[in-house]
Formats: structure tokens, C-alpha cells, sequence
């Protein structure tokens, strides 16, 4: 292990690794769009909800609801709450019941193999959503809510209804995964 960095082989190569890296740094670098970030005048604030194994998107339903479009209407099925949550899954785990060793094996296969078709869960909530806020710009706000739109498969424009874990709580088909 010492020869190697006698004879500076080794710091030749880890030098060289970092000069790859600072330059893959650099050429990728790009400028975030103002207009989306840092948010300034008219803004909406979202809310990221972590329960331990995903992060879910929590926008204030009457904000939701006043858009319109596929959000609202896959909302409307979570039923009311000032708060509408949005949150992707494995759609073979997210949408399974109780625990037993086949729901490991599925779990596990959730987290490494990729390429597993995904749901959506939209759920309502009256809670405080906690402390994790986003403040977005308006043009923000309607950039993120058009992608998440864009992630239901929709059938004539509805969106694809694909279990009920729970009343209240919907799961949508997805087009990622």
C-alpha cells in the first residue's frame, strides 16, 4: 500500500480524479431560473411531509381546488381537509396491507430494482403540516403542479384510479417509477 504512493503513482491518479471531477463540476454547472427561485412577490407555500420511508407534497386544498385540473380532481376523492397531499410509491408496496415476509421481499425489490411501476397517493388532512415549508414563486408553484399533473396516467383527462388503501386515501396510477 505504501510503494504506490512512494514512487507517487497513486498521487498521480488521485490527483487526475479530482481534476475529472472539478471539470465534470464545472462544465455541468448551470444557473437555476430566476423566475422560479428565490420566490418574490406573489408566492405559494407547499409543504413537505416526511413519514420515515417517502416525502409527500402537501398544497392547501382551496389553492388546489381554484387551479382546477387533474390535481383537483384526484383530490376531490381524497375527500375534505385543508391540506391535499401528494406522494409517489412502489405500486406493488405502497398500495399492500399488514407485514409478513413476502411484504419484506416486496419492499426490498421496491427499493433496488428499478424501473417498478409507481402510484400516487393523494390524501386530505386538516393538521398542521409541519415545520418543512417551501415557498415557491407563482410561476413556481404552476411549474411543480403541471410536472405532478404530468405524472398521473389519465384516462379522457380523469385520472386513473388504482386502489384505496384507506377512506381518504386514493392511489393513482403513474406514469413514473
Amino acid at each position: 500500500l505504501v510503494k504506490p504512493f512512494r514512487n507517487g503513482l497513486a498521487w498521480k491518479a488521485s490527483l487526475l480524479a479530482l481534476a475529472v471531477w472539478l471539470a465534470a463540476v464545472l462544465v455541468t454547472a448551470r444557473h437555476g431560473d430566476r423566475t422560479l427561485y428565490p420566490a418574490g412577490g406573489d408566492t405559494v407555500t407547499v409543504y413537505l411531509l416526511d413519514n420515515g420511508f417517502h416525502t409527500d407534497i402537501a398544497i392547501p386544498a382551496d389553492l388546489v381546488m381554484a387551479r382546477g385540473g387533474v390535481l383537483a380532481e384526484a383530490g376531490q376523492a381524497a375527500g375534505p381537509g385543508r391540506y391535499l397531499a401528494y406522494g409517489w410509491g412502489d405500486a406493488g408496496f405502497f398500495t399492500g396491507k399488514g407485514a409478513s415476509f413476502a411484504r419484506a421481499l416486496d419492499g426490498l425489490r421496491a427499493l433496488s430494482h428499478p424501473g417498478n411501476p409507481s402510484v400516487i397517493r393523494v390524501f386530505a388532512f386538516n393538521a398542521d403540516p409541519g415545520p418543512v415549508e417551501v415557498v415557491l414563486s407563482r410561476r413556481g408553484f404552476e411549474a411543480m403542479a403541471a410536472h405532478i399533473e404530468s405524472s398521473f396516467v389519465t384516462d379522457n383527462g380523469t385520472p386513473r384510479l388504482d386502489a384505496v388503501a384507506a377512506p381518504g386515501h386514493a392511489f393513482y396510477t403513474s406514469r413514473e417509477h
